[in-house]
């Protein structure tokens, strides 16, 4: 290997490869098959082979194993759960329940399900859209998220999208550009501008599962952008109530058992791309079941605790998420997911 080689390969290793080379090592992997995915990569045989095994005989990693003993014990606990979830045939229902039926086999055994009818009668579900937006909430201030698909990292880096826009010029946006590029979605709080502020009148609490006391904002976010919108797999801090308005979404979730394999390494975010998954990147997600779904209007998807989900917009949509649930007092709120 000459120098200038031996220089690009130095230059090319940085914290992301140091990271993973020490994540696939605790978890027990042969050094050959990280060498390999290092060569797929580019690097040279001589230097993958030579930093893997620097960093496999270091004190600092013989140390992170002895600390991870306890950590190590939960997550093979949390494997063994997920190889249960995964024998059990789980699928995503679509149903009509009762609340009573809903907090008893969904909320407390936090398992997610797709709930019909609970819209019916919402005049947003038949109004909401360009049109509707444009002639009754045209001149309002909204924030939304711009020039995202410049940016791997957008959600992380949503302060640097945020931009203020006449409503009617953002309605003008979704029209006519199909993609990811521009957003208004729940971290930009639309409903909470003046200016929007009737469009609450057009759906309402959803008695038995949601807390009328509670029921307005901040309990309540707003989503509205075009076909191909992408909100990559994440978790929130809480359970969610998801109600597809209008359009239609793709949506792809994965259980809470398998967070030790999504390579969270940021907050609530992994990572991971589900379409398709990098197996080189990430072969702890060969085994991981992802269960989707086609979220129709007026359809609601319980979210619970826990549970990493991904979402894709097929069409022209909008939605809400509630958060407000009615036997959640006191809320529980997984914080560390948050750090």
């Amino acid at each position: 290997m000459n120098q200038d080689t031996s220089q690009q390969d130095a230059a090319r290793f940085d914290s992301r490869w140091m990271n993973w080379i020490v994540a696939q090592l605790m978890d027990r992997r042969g050094q050959p098959e990280l060498v390999q995915v290092m060569i797929r990569r580019g690097f040279t045989p001589a230097y993958a082979e030579g930093k893997v095994a620097e960093i496999a005989a270091s004190d600092v990693l013989a140390a992170c194993l002895v600390a991870h003993r306890g950590p190590a014990k939960l997550a093979e606990l949390m494997s063994l759960l997920g190889t249960l979830f995964t024998r059990s045939g789980f699928t995503l229902e679509k149903r009509t329940l009762s609340p009573e039926a809903f907090s008893r086999d969904y909320f407390f055994t936090n398992r997610p399900v797709v709930l019909a009818g609970l819209t019916d009668g919402w005049p947003a579900v038949r109004l909401w859209g360009p049109g509707y937006f444009r002639s009754h909430f045209g001149d309002a201030q909204v924030e939304i998220t711009h020039r995202r698909e410049a940016d791997k990292c957008y959600e992380r880096n949503f302060a640097t999208h945020r931009t203020a826009v006449r409503f009617a010029d953002y309605v003008t946006m979704v029209e006519h550009g199909a993609g990811n590029d521009h957003y208004l979605v729940a971290r930009n709080h639309a409903l909470e501008t003046p200016g929007l502020a009737k469009l609450k009148n057009d759906f309402r609490c959803i008695e038995g599962i949601l807390d009328p006391l509670t029921a307005q904002v901040p309990y309540v976010r707003l989503w509205f952008g075009p076909a191909g919108t992408l909100t990559p797999l994440h978790c929130d801090d809480r359970s969610v109530l998801f109600v597809q308005v209008t359009g239609r979404k793709h949506v792809k979730m994965i259980a809470p058992y398998f967070t030790g394999s999504l390579y969270n390494d940021d907050q609530c975010y992994s990572p991971v791309q589900l379409d398709p998954v990098d197996l080189d990147r990430f072969p702890a997600m060969r085994d991981v079941p992802v269960t989707e779904t086609v979220l129709e209007p007026g359809e609601c998807l319980f979210i619970p605790l826990g549970w990493w989900h991904w979402v894709r917009s097929l069409e022209i949509s909008t939605s809400l998420t509630f958060t407000n649930f009615l036997r959640d007092e006191p809320p529980l709120i997984w914080h560390q997911v948050m750090r």
